[in-house]
């Protein structure tokens, strides 16, 4: 089921210009790891907030991976120039600005705990480490 569901991501992806797999497939695990989180935190929303929380900090970094990953696919497809890194240095500065803002709003105005955002926002980090590490079994 979560394979077939992988593979839709994927395969819409794709359509969107994601043509490198290896970035299509970090970014469609880590959509679908959001979008179980979220499903998840609003199933269990009368018990507790954390899983809610914990759905909405994954659902920043997949926006923030998804725009990173954007960058590098429309990179790769042009010749480096140095307007180039400048554009990619503003994209950056312009997804760190919108992440703290988003990050405060959470923190400051709706008073989200810490450690499921937190912990949300770390999926990114856990999702690459298992991708990178499958990755690497499969050549040895």
């Amino acid at each position: 089921m979560l394979g077939n569901a992988l593979e839709k991501i994927e395969k819409r992806l794709y359509r969107r210009g994601f043509l490198h797999g290896d970035v299509r497939r970090i970014v469609s695990l880590q959509l679908l790891v959001t979008g179980l989180a979220l499903a998840f935190g609003l199933a269990v929303l009368w018990f507790s907030a954390w899983p809610l929380y914990f759905g909405v900090g994954a659902a920043l970094a997949a926006c923030n991976l998804w725009w990173l990953a954007r960058s590098v696919e429309w990179s790769m497809r042009h010749d480096y120039t140095r307007s180039l890194a400048v554009a990619n240095f503003l994209a950056f500065l312009a997804r760190f600005a919108g992440m703290g803002f988003a990050l405060f709003v959470c923190i400051a105005w709706l008073k989200a705990p810490l450690v499921p955002l937190l912990a949300g926002l770390a999926t990114v980090v856990a999702g690459l480490t298992v991708w990178g590490f499958r990755r690497f079994l499969k050549q040895i």
